[in-house]
């Protein structure tokens, strides 16, 4: 929308965007990039009302504020509904938790999308729930197929931004995280090692290393001897 001349405002419940998917630096510069190029970010901010006779004209936020408007876009992500299993005895953390086979811990139910909790991690991500599914109902014909892992590369492209996000971007204990910046390109790298596996990363204008840091994370391959980390200057953070 941008690109096409309107002027485009950007309400977001957290501090920053897409925070599920970047860490603190990472959406430092991807705030100071979209600022820049003109587009309003509204941070710690809550859509609560949206107004007008025969259409959209005015959005008010929780905090009374009021936002002249002609479009309203929501993007608020997705919280698994998970009411039904938990009064049904099944077992329930930040999702219904299911094996690799997309059993729930209930004989014979299956889980899969965005309810589904696999290996502890809800994706959220429309292929990671086309493979659930896909997989689930397999196995309840019978089968017996694994579902792939929940690293779904997250990607956001437009307005000369090139940002992927795959597999843990926030680290856990013992985890070692590895960085990369070149500001005056809005150009950022992290990487999350577990292990001395590459468990996560988030690459902003990276293309070049993007593909094969995310083939590495998906394959929990080893972050010594990475070749993307070769061409750029990579530090211990």
């Amino acid at each position: 929308m941008h690109e096409l001349g309107l002027k485009v405002s950007i309400v977001v419940r957290g501090p920053a965007v897409l925070r599920r998917y970047v860490d603190e630096r990472s959406a430092q510069l991807l705030t100071s990039y979209l600022r820049a190029r003109g587009i309003a970010l509204v941070p710690g901010a809550a859509m609560a009302a949206i107004h007008g006779p025969d259409r959209v004209r005015v959005a008010t936020l929780a905090d009374g504020r009021q936002m002249p408007t002609d479009l309203v876009l929501l993007a608020i992500g997705a919280t698994p509904e998970a009411d039904l299993a938990r009064a049904a005895g099944v077992a329930v953390r930040h999702g219904i938790v299911v094996d690799d086979e997309l059993r729930t811990s209930s004989a014979g139910v299956y889980a899969a999308g965005d309810c589904a909790e696999v290996r502890g991690e809800v994706s959220g991500l429309w292929p990671a729930a086309v493979a659930q599914a896909t997989a689930a109902a397999a196995n309840a014909l019978g089968e017996h197929q694994t579902v792939p892992g929940t690293a779904t590369p997250m990607l956001l492209k437009g307005i000369g931004l090139d940002l992927v996000s795959v597999g843990r971007v926030h680290p856990a204990a013992g985890d070692a995280v590895l960085t990369h910046e070149d500001p005056d390109r809005y150009a950022y790298g992290r990487l999350v090692v577990s292990d001395g596996r590459v468990a996560g990363a988030v690459l902003l204008n990276l293309p070049r290393e993007a593909p094969a840091i995310v083939t590495a994370v998906r394959g929990g391959a080893p972050s010594r001897g990475l070749e993307a980390l070769r061409s750029t200057h990579w530090r211990t953070a």
